[in-house]
């Protein structure tokens, strides 16, 4: 496997950007589970974008609504009626979102959060629990980067009277996979409601993957606000805050761009996932590489339709990876997803690469 053309497209970006630390390739295409490099090479793709290509790269349907979509223009400044038919698709699917604001940065969500929970409660800190909170500017919130119930009881106790919310994802999937169960999540809820505090979902990567309902459906838990992630877009930088109305004044509406293609990805990607119901499909895909790796150095955990590599005393060569046409950066024990493009062979690829690691 040649990767020539690649490197010299690389060499003029770090030229032209002065950016280093660029990947062994660079994308040309992507189509279902494959992305397709300058040197015609192909790649399984377990990154899907973050997890937010459910569906596979270029879904034919997806490609039609936003073909459609374009086609009555695609960047507006009067709302039309995307927003809307997309924001009923989601309540539909996730009811305690019964109201919702729709942004296109996770760090314009966060803000959101704050402002209205900052409006309703005269409190402006949120204790955000987990570790991918440090790269946004979260005024003075605190961020809490250990899962230990009891610690985060002690803190909640110490700094509740600046508190106005408890966020935490119901499944961490950065820096590594750490999966929850139902009792851990309500325990939280628990103590956040003893102290008259919001409970929020961070739903960026659960929503719509773990369940149709996310993280809430299933550990059937009822948050009082939810946040979403690039999913909701079709994998387009559209993200949403959502929660019961209370929390939510009625304000003038802002100036803002409307671009009716996001929306018509994400109304199309949760439909299909509505309609055709794939998540005992993609879970079985996971369970197949979790049964098939028995290296005994190597380790894969999963749930659903995510999973992360743990070796120990072994290096998983990156090499090795691409010239087997895998494409999985380190570090290995993050989160990887399945979608729908993939297949039972594809999970019985990585597992055989896997298990011919030598220590």
């Amino acid at each position: 496997m040649t990767f020539k053309t690649s490197k010299q497209l690389i060499s003029q970006y770090e030229k032209v950007f002065r950016l280093n630390n660029y990947p062994d390739f660079l994308c040309k295409r992507v189509k279902g589970a494959y992305i397709y490099d300058f040197n015609q090479n192909k790649f399984l793709d377990f990154c899907l974008n973050k997890g937010s290509m459910i569906l596979g790269h270029a879904h034919p349907r997806i490609t039609r609504a936003i073909k459609n979509s374009i086609s009555r223009g695609y960047a507006l400044t009067q709302p039309n009626n995307y927003p809307l038919q997309l924001a009923k698709l989601i309540t539909s699917c996730y009811p305690s979102a019964e109201t919702l604001r729709f942004t296109f940065s996770k760090q314009q969500m966060l803000q959101e959060l704050i402002r209205i929970l900052s409006l309703k409660t005269k409190r402006s800190k949120i204790l955000f629990i987990g570790t991918e909170y440090h790269d946004f500017d979260l005024n003075d919130s605190i961020i809490f980067s250990h899962y230990n119930l009891r610690d985060i009881e002690i803190l909640i106790s110490e700094h509740h009277k600046d508190l106005s919310g408890i966020c935490l994802p119901p499944l961490a999937t950065y820096p590594c996979l750490v999966i929850h169960d139902e009792r851990y999540l309500k325990a939280i809820q628990e103590v956040a409601h003893k102290h008259q505090l919001a409970f929020i979902l961070d739903e960026e990567q659960t929503g719509f993957r773990l369940a149709l309902g996310g993280g809430a459906e299933y550990y059937n838990i009822h948050p009082d606000l939810s946040l979403f992630g690039t999913i909701i877009g079709g994998g387009f930088p559209l993200y949403a805050l959502g929660g019961r109305e209370e929390y939510f004044p009625l304000e003038s509406i802002s100036e803002t761009a409307y671009h009716p293609m996001y929306y018509a990805a994400g109304l199309e990607t949760i439909k299909w996932l509505r309609r055709e119901n794939p998540y005992s499909t993609l879970s079985h895909l996971v369970d197949t590489l979790c049964s098939h790796v028995i290296h005994p150095e190597i380790k894969v955990h999963g749930m659903e339709s995510f999973f992360s590599i743990q070796s120990r005393n072994c290096e998983i060569p990156q090499d090795g990876l691409l010239e087997q046409g895998i494409h999985m950066p380190p570090p290995f024990d993050q989160s990887f997803y399945v979608s729908t493009a993939h297949s039972e062979s594809d999970m019985l690829k990585l597992s055989g690469f896997l298990n011919k690691i030598t220590l």
